[in-house]
């Protein structure tokens, strides 16, 4: 058996991989795109917590922290931890100083270890007006542009994704000529390679309003918290056949520990206006239950293996910088974001960012699924950066792999299977002789999901389980 060496820091994204498919760095190289959600770190946290939550996450693998600038959590109106508001009398055109400096020093904190910050310029209430959402609506096409341009050409250099939209679809003329300006101002200040893309509603892509616009660099989607096993990868397998070829990230999958369908236990109120007293998670549970560790890897993994660009991890507490008390609030949580920050499926973070890295971009290869489609389907995907074949297992399973299927790519070589287990990284190899017809597979004991590897056996080390080595030549 063996484990995961610790992820080393990633280079920033400069531009879309000339095919279309995947993010690159300044070398051109493929940038494992795996995002921790934090949109209220401005907003919620003091200089002490920045510190600890970045430390946390550079430690755990993530390469991108998702955060807004102007919040959902009515961050026009109440202070942040310092006591500043970021636009003086609500004015786009009058961003306070003192704000944009400390969104500076966090943004550096940030590149210091390795991190790119994927921004929300404004979260969607400031645009749209919907039930939800402080607001107040703000912005008009002109001074979306003028604001968004001062930004990216404020901060130009910096390791920054822009995100416009902020979980609101543009249903009006006016509400699309905004989310328009705004991006176009960012490319306006920041440069032709500027990286902006669009955040939906839930089960929404950004590639349904804006794909072909000259300024989406990536398209983004949102499968949400209502469903577990959302079929993320059908969504992602659908943008990628759109004209032209853009890169897909699910940027929203269901949060770990967020009751699944939140929006239908407040009987009509909002979040804010329940008291305290009467946040009772033990009736949540019941409800429906809430989204657990396997369910967030199911989320990624079938994205990944969809072909999708990268990967984004949250946490219902992490996401609003919840603690008890806090006001206002947004789907409570029954702990701290600080506790949030080891719950299991964030541990699990640092073993996707092994895959990215290890393989990078995986190009689906549904053709060599013989199961029939439904929830637990496998996904079978080749590597871009090495060639193999992975499979991605999303629940308990055992079966065969049928030799036939893979002689194209194998020759008349055996098959090296190595079984990855997405909770502790572990992986342990099995070889099969060429004439074997079958390849046997499985699940780990007591794990919901795993991930399997074949590659052509040439020249083998076995790993053993009592640790020791048998060299295989297969010709």
């Amino acid at each position: 058996m063996s484990g995961p060496l610790p992820p080393l820091p990633a280079l920033p994204p400069r531009r879309v991989s000339c095919d279309g498919r995947f993010l690159v760095n300044a070398k051109g190289d493929g940038f494992p795109y795996l995002a921790d959600t934090a949109w209220e770190i401005f907003h919620r946290m003091d200089a002490n917590d920045i510190v600890t939550y970045l430390d946390d996450r550079q430690a755990k693998g993530f390469t991108v922290i998702q955060a807004a600038l102007l919040c959902e959590l009515d961050g026009l109106r109440i202070p942040d931890r310092q006591g500043r508001i970021p636009l003086i009398g609500l004015d786009p055109d009058c961003p306070d100083e003192n704000w944009l400096r400390w969104v500076e020093w966090v943004l550096d904190e940030g590149a210091a270890r390795g991190l790119t910050f994927a921004l929300v310029v404004a979260w969607g209430d400031k645009v749209k007006p919907l039930a939800r959402g402080a607001g107040p609506i703000i912005f008009n096409p002109a001074n979306g542009r003028r604001f968004t341009r001062m930004l990216s050409a404020r901060w130009l250099g910096r390791p920054i994704i822009w995100i416009i939209g902020g979980d609101r679809n543009p249903e009006t003329n006016d509400e699309f000529a905004i989310w328009d300006t705004m991006a176009e101002g960012l490319i306006e200040g920041g440069g032709a390679d500027t990286l902006v893309t669009f955040h939906p509603e839930g089960y929404r892509s950004s590639a349904e309003f804006f794909h072909d616009r000259p300024w989406l660099a990536f398209n983004a989607m949102q499968s949400g918290h209502g469903r577990r096993d959302y079929p993320v990868h059908e969504g992602v397998l659908i943008d990628a056949a759109r004209a032209p070829r853009k890169p897909i990230i699910d940027l929203e999958p269901c949060y770990e520990d967020v009751p699944i369908e939140f929006w239908k236990l407040t009987a009509g109120r909002r979040w804010i206006d329940i008291p305290e007293a009467e946040l009772n998670y033990a009736s949540y549970r019941k409800h429906r239950g809430y989204m657990d560790a396997w369910d967030v890897r199911k989320a990624i993994y079938r994205a990944l293996f969809a072909g999708a660009a990268g990967a984004a991890y949250g946490h219902n507490a992490v996401w609003q910088v919840w603690k008890p008390g806090s006001i206002p609030r947004n789907v409570p949580s029954p702990i701290s974001w600080l506790e949030a920050l080891n719950r299991p499926g964030a541990q699990q973070m640092r073993h996707a960012r092994t895959v990215l890295d290890r393989f990078g971009w995986l190009e689906p290869l549904p053709a060599l699924i013989t199961l029939e489609p439904g929830p637990f389907s496998p996904l079978v995907a080749r590597s871009h950066r090495t060639g193999d074949l992975l499979v991605y297992l999303p629940a308990p399973h055992q079966g065969f792999i049928q030799r036939s299927l893979l002689d194209g790519a194998f020759g008349q070589h055996g098959v090296l299977l190595e079984r990855i287990n997405p909770t502790t990284g572990c992986t342990d190899k099995k070889y099969t002789q060429p004439a074997d017809a079958l390849i046997p597979w499985s699940t780990p004991e007591q794990v919901e999901d795993a991930i399997l590897v074949l590659r052509p056996a040439i020249v083998l080390d076995i790993e053993l389980s009592d640790g020791s080595a048998d060299q295989t030549r297969s010709t």
